[in-house]
C-alpha cells in the first residue's frame, strides 16, 4: 500500500535492531519517511550539512523540484545523530551510505 496505518508503521519500527549500524541507519531513514513524510529519493540525497547542528531541513524535492522547509523533529534528529555517531568514514557527504566498503551512498533501490 502507499499509505500505512500507525500500527503498521510502529510494527516496522519495532522490528529494526537499533543496536547495529544497519539498524541505526534504517531506523533514521524510516523515521524521516514516517514522521516527516519525506520520499525515499529525498532521504537518499540528504547531506550531512543538511542535518548537522540544524533544527530544520530545507530540501529541494527530487520528484517535484519544490523547496520544502520542515522542522527537524527531535526523535528524528536523535536517530540521525545516533547513526552518524557510528557511520563509517566516507568521502561521500551524503548522510546515508552502505555499511560495507567502499561505503557508497544508498540509492532508492538499495
Amino acid at each position: 500500500p502507499s499509505v500505512y496505518s500507525v500500527e503498521e508503521i510502529r510494527a516496522i519500527e519495532e522490528t529494526i535492531d537499533t543496536g547495529t549500524i544497519i539498524g541505526k541507519r534504517d531506523y533514521a531513514m524510516i523515521l524521516l519517511a514516517s514522521r516527516m513524510g519525506m520520499r525515499s529519493g529525498d532521504i537518499a540525497r540528504l547531506r550531512i550539512e543538511d542535518v548537522q547542528n540544524r533544527t530544520d531541513l530545507d530540501i529541494i524535492q527530487e520528484k517535484t523540484g519544490n523547496t520544502l522547509h520542515l522542522p527537524l523533529i527531535r526523535e528524528v534528529k536523535l536517530a540521525i545523530d545516533d547513526y552518524l555517531s557510528v557511520r563509517p568514514s566516507s568521502q561521500s557527504d551524503l548522510v546515508f551510505i552502505n555499511v560495507y566498503a567502499p561505503y557508497n551512498p544508498v540509492t532508492t533501490s538499495t
